[in-house]
């Protein structure tokens, strides 16, 4: 019976999943022009949550892809956006290192890698932040008013938002410091006019140098 369905369907179905895996954790599905990282509704920043039928129309009827929004509204998501699969696995390497294990939420885009968190309510960013290393760009950190490509999504170059790594819910971090993006924390509190804190942090990390 399988081998009669066709193989765009078989996808439709398959992105549906993740979407409703994702709204049941509390994430905002929106939709985005079919094969495009466009939003269909303007003011998509107030997307309310869409139903499960409305899901399935969108996805498996209308082939769109579909976006998660980011953020307070959005169950406090928060998605790590690597550059490339080379800045994810230094970064993953760096945490197995030090011997801190991460098990979330883990999508590969066309050429970098998704890393779906959740951040209490303290520590989330007002705006997106960007991670490097010294003087190199390594990727983004999407937060309130932004959102991400879901998986199962179709690129505009054709390759699909595939799950790497799935698991039963973003991981929660109490602040960026878990995560040990260094130069993006220092420079969110900085935004946030929280200086002193920027300044413990890179003495903390001087003396572990």
């Amino acid at each position: 019976m399988g081998d009669d369905i066709p193989n765009g369907l078989i996808e439709r179905e398959n992105r549906l999943r993740w979407a409703l895996l994702l709204r049941s954790w509390g994430h905002i599905p929106m939709p985005l022009y079919a094969r495009t990282k466009k939003p269909i509704f303007d003011n998509w920043t107030n997307f309310p949550m869409p139903s499960e039928p409305m899901l399935r129309q969108w996805i498996v009827r209308d082939g769109l892809n579909y976006g998660i929004l980011c953020g307070k509204r959005s169950a406090n998501l928060c998605v790590v956006d690597f550059d490339n699969i080379e800045a994810y696995e230094t970064w993953k390497q760096k945490r197995a290192w030090r011997g801190a294990s991460l098990s979330t939420l883990t999508v590969a885009s066309r050429r970098g890698v998704h890393l779906y968190l959740t951040l209490d309510d303290d520590a989330l960013p007002e705006r997106k932040l960007f991670l490097s290393e010294g003087a190199q760009h390594l990727g983004e950190v999407l937060t309130t008013r932004q959102f991400v490509v879901g998986p199962g999504s179709i690129h505009p170059e054709g390759a699909v938002y595939t799950v790497l790594e799935p698991s039963c819910a973003a991981h929660r971090f109490e602040s960026l410091e878990e995560l040990e993006l260094w130069d993006a924390l220092i420079t969110c509190y900085r935004l946030l006019d929280k200086k002193h804190l920027a300044g413990e942090l890179i003495h903390r990390r001087l003396e572990v140098r």
